[in-house]
């Protein structure tokens, strides 16, 4: 039936994810990302042969205001905590701090045990001149997963996981997701995400929520 099909779907996908998207263990691999839009698929490639999601401790999506207490403590979660690590949009880090976690990895600081994805995204011809961590550790070709692999991946490790989107507001996107909440017997929780948005306020906003 249909939940065979997509069983052999996702062992599919398991193998085309693992053949493109392998971690050598002890060493770190960067790839380089052309379009934004696949950098998270790329991410989520290198996960397709655990037969898991990601953990929120396994990754972490980098800008120019990530401090390098956060970029530390992410380090050594690679060192003493298993799991295949992904550090995402590297090339929004100061080179400063790009410098510094190079010299960490390079020098011992992660141990010899750790799996680690550094995705950058440059869509100029020679990236490697512009993003420090690139040229420092080359980035090896990697496939980013398909928008239906994507899907395939998503809805077989988290079936209860839903996304709503529409480009207008006012389509009825929260109304839709309260409905399917009441159906199921649960409370819907709003956490508002639109307009500018620092990581800090966010995380304030979730701190607040009465779950």
């Amino acid at each position: 039936g249909s939940r065979a099909g997509e069983r052999q779907a996702f062992s599919r996908l398991e193998l085309e994810a693992g053949l493109r998207s392998h971690v050598e263990e002890g060493k770190a691999r960067s790839v380089l990302a052309k379009r934004k839009q696949d950098v998270l698929p790329l991410a989520l490639s290198f996960h397709g042969g655990t037969g898991r999601l990601p953990r929120a401790h396994e990754l972490l999506f980098c800008s120019s205001e990530t401090p390098w207490s956060q970029l530390e403590a992410f380090m050594a979660r690679c060192r003493h905590v298993g799991g295949t690590y992904c550090l995402l949009n590297a090339e929004r880090l100061s080179y400063q701090k790009q410098h510094r976690l190079v010299a960490g990895i390079n020098g011992g600081a992660l141990g010899d045990k750790y799996r680690l994805v550094i995705v950058a995204f440059s869509n100029a011809d020679d990236a490697a001149a512009h993003v420090h961590i690139l040229r420092e550790i080359p980035p090896q070709p990697a496939h980013a997963l398909s928008e239906e692999g994507l899907q395939h991946f998503v809805r077989h490790l988290a079936p209860n996981l839903y996304c709503f989107s529409s480009e207008d507001a006012g389509c009825g996107k929260t109304e839709m997701v309260r409905q399917r909440a009441h159906a199921c017997k649960k409370k819907p929780v709003t956490v508002p995400i639109s307009g500018p948005l620092k990581l800090g306020d966010l995380i304030q906003r979730l701190l607040e929520v009465q779950w």
